[in-house]
């Protein structure tokens, strides 16, 4: 089990940095950034566009996968965050392994079944995140019809949630970038994982839960051998205090 999730984190992080290796790569959309004018930061929202010969195909593709959606957002972030915060594109790749978080696949589908509009999928990403100005507030990726808006700090500090709710920017206590590398993550969400169809109500609940096992709980046991049956016990009780319809 240990070897797969090992092999699992390597994969991702692998297409991750695949991806953001090019982030500095020009392509032929950056003239059509440049021609919307400059965008100088302090800002609350960047508005970006896709390069309109491929916009058409990838909005269809967006308007028809979710799960597409929520990857092209999942690069987005990480894009932006490794040109503006060192080390967070990275701790989203963690993340996002250690979850157990579907992240990159419906993408990889897209890259093996038309490819054109998956290259598309990752210029346009790349394009986007680096017309946006670090320090922005929310940005709006316009693909042809369809809108990808996120707000990127939010989406930063929240994720995991975030990966499934993207729109939620409430804050819902400690970040758990910080504890990216940490094997109590996949305890955490081992115990309480994160869902698609999760209400907001429920994801709020789970993040303070697995939050307070990541750093109340769990990384205190790492050192005690014998304290792994007491975190067992108290993860069982903090999961009984949960709403019904979350346990």
């Amino acid at each position: 089990m240990r070897l797969l999730i090992c092999m699992t984190l390597i994969a991702v992080l692998a297409a991750v940095w695949w991806f953001l290796a090019k982030l500095d790569a020009p392509t032929a959309q950056q003239a059509v950034n440049a021609s919307l004018g400059p965008i100088s930061p302090p800002i609350a929202t960047a508005v970006v566009h896709a390069a309109p010969g491929a916009a058409a195909p990838l909005a269809q593709a967006l308007d028809a996968d979710p799960a597409l959606e929520r990857d092209a957002i999942f690069l987005l972030a990480a894009a932006h965050a490794r040109r503006c915060h060192a080390g967070n594109g990275t701790a989203l790749a963690h993340l996002a392994t250690r979850a157990h978080l579907p992240v990159l696949k419906a993408s990889t589908v897209l890259l093996i079944q038309a490819p054109a509009i998956a290259h598309a999928l990752y210029d346009g990403v790349r394009d986007a995140a680096r017309a946006v100005p670090c320090g922005t507030d929310h940005v709006v990726w316009q693909v042809g019809t369809h809108a990808l808006a996120v707000s990127l700090q939010a989406y930063t500090t929240g994720f995991p949630e975030t990966y499934f709710h993207p729109e939620v920017t409430q804050s819902q206590g400690p970040s758990l970038l910080a504890h990216a590398d940490s094997p109590c993550v996949e305890v955490a969400f081992a115990t309480f994982p994160a869902a698609p169809d999760d209400s907001w109500q429920c994801a709020a609940a789970r993040h303070a839960a697995r939050s307070h096992v990541i750093t109340d709980l769990c990384l205190a046991s790492l050192a005690d051998d014998g304290a792994q049956q007491r975190l067992a016990l108290a993860v069982h009780q903090l999961k009984s205090t949960l709403p019904g319809v979350c346990q």
